[in-house]
């Protein structure tokens, strides 16, 4: 089994055709329907530094595109489908979920990243019919009021769904460090206070997700608000992926990104996006989210602290951890 493990530099993809005598090339269009690989992404580590807006999109496009089947190959692209495409499941969502199936009860081993007995949650789909709003439409509808007490309009109160999952590289150190229990987190730090081990430092293929789901009121499915979010059916009830995390170890101080439905509330803790969500997200549900913004330091020179924070994951939403 092989891990999806991020390329140190971009790698460029080249098509090359090959004209037999004075045959007549095919047409573009023709062309374009040969096109059998559509993990087209690359993601270049350098961006973390020099570019950090392209990097946290181009994570975006690797982790939400769609997934094979887990017992196919848990954790990797589907590259014969491209991003958004109707009733897909994104990668991160195949990763291993924190709470079920990483720090076990009784802090008990987990088993290897292949196995699939322990509970992964319930997954989300792309929607499966159309219903997107323009790219235009950036500010919230009026009618949403995110700051009623009782919750918003198209959502039922402040209750939702939140997750973290990690990636096979994160999931392999934390299993072979036995970092997954209490005690071995005590006998690890101590291993390192009489020098014995290393200070805990994760590989560079490290990734981590935070997510936060919220659930929409029936009045607001039957208006088909839920088809403008990435969404999860669960118990009868309906949720939309209204903010994202990532964190991935590209930076030896983490590299930090945070995305959130164009439909959430202003956030003064919010960074600017310099480069621009990516022409392949058009027209797919994934238009609708936006880059809250980046982080690989936490102060400036003058030790000013520098914020990065979510409406919801971070100070507004009341989600049961999953």
């Amino acid at each position: 089994m092989r891990a999806w493990i991020l390329p140190p530099r971009s790698i460029p993809v080249a098509v090359f055709i090959c004209l037999v005598g004075a045959e007549a090339p095919a047409p573009v269009a023709q062309a374009a329907e040969q096109i059998t690989d559509f993990c087209r992404t690359r993601v270049d580590r350098a961006d973390a530094l020099d570019n950090p807006s392209r990097h946290a999109w181009n994570l975006f496009m690797n982790l939400m595109h769609p997934a094979k089947d887990p017992a196919e190959e848990r954790g990797m692209p589907d590259c014969s489908k491209r991003i958004g495409t109707r009733g897909t499941t994104a990668v991160f969502e195949t990763w291993r979920l924190a709470r079920t199936e990483v720090f076990l009860a009784n802090g008990a081993e987990p088993p290897v990243w292949e196995d699939l007995t322990l509970p992964s949650g319930d997954l989300g789909t792309t929607p499966a019919e159309e219903k997107l709003v323009s790219a235009h439409e950036v500010e919230p509808p009026a009618a949403i009021s995110f700051d009623d007490e009782e919750g918003q309009s198209i959502f039922a109160g402040r209750g939702g769904i939140g997750e973290t999952r990690m990636n096979r590289s994160t999931y392999d150190f934390i299993r072979n460090k036995c970092l997954y229990s209490l005690d071995g987190l005590k006998r690890y730090s101590k291993a390192v206070l009489e020098g014995r081990k290393p200070p805990i430092n994760f590989p560079v293929e490290s990734i981590e997700t935070k997510s936060v789901w919220l659930e929409f009121t029936p009045e607001a499915v039957a208006r088909g608000d839920h088809l403008n979010y990435y969404n999860i059916t669960k118990d009868g009830k309906t949720y939309g992926l209204t903010s994202f995390h990532v964190l991935t170890k590209d930076v030896p101080n983490w590299f930090w990104a945070t995305f959130h439905h164009k439909n959430a509330p202003p956030n003064k803790f919010e960074r600017p996006d310099t480069h621009g969500q990516p022409t392949d997200l058009a027209g797919t549900v994934w238009a609708n989210y936006v880059l809250g913004g980046t982080q690989i330091d936490f102060t400036e020179p003058t030790g000013k602290p520098v914020p990065l924070s979510d409406h919801f994951i971070e100070f507004r939403s009341r989600t049961r951890l999953a």
